[in-house]
């Protein structure tokens, strides 16, 4: 596969994985605001998946590797903190902290899409 074919693979991975947890933190605080109800169902079932360490998901797999970095530079076991906020989620305990850790995922993707999307570009 060509570089641009990688990256592009990339790109699109963290792109849509990236709009499902920022979509996710969107209708959450709608919802404190308004008293309206917001689902879970997806952003759970990516955290259940993705914390499973026999993944075979080549895409999944890619994501993991690239929050196991983030957990590894702040001194944290990825094994640990993953199904940690997927349990938060499953019992619908959204504390300010577990929004904040999702959040701070959301920067994972973004970064890693901005890196990949500028490398398509041929921007360097």
């Amino acid at each position: 596969m060509s570089n641009i074919g990688l990256n592009s693979n990339i790109y699109h991975s963290t792109r849509v994985y990236l709009d499902l947890l920022n979509n996710f933190l969107i209708d959450v605080n709608y919802a404190k605001e308004t008293g309206k109800p917001y689902s879970n169902k997806e952003v759970l079932e990516f955290f259940k998946n993705i914390s499973d360490k026999s993944l075979i998901d080549p895409e999944k797999q890619l994501l993991r590797s690239f929050f196991n970095r983030f957990y590894k530079e702040k001194g944290k076991d990825m094994d640990k903190e993953l199904p940690n906020i997927a349990k938060h989620l499953q019992d619908a305990d959204l504390n300010e902290k577990l929004l904040k850790d999702i959040e701070t995922l959301v920067d994972v993707l973004k970064f890693q899409c901005a890196q990949s999307y500028t490398r398509i570009s041929g921007v360097r």
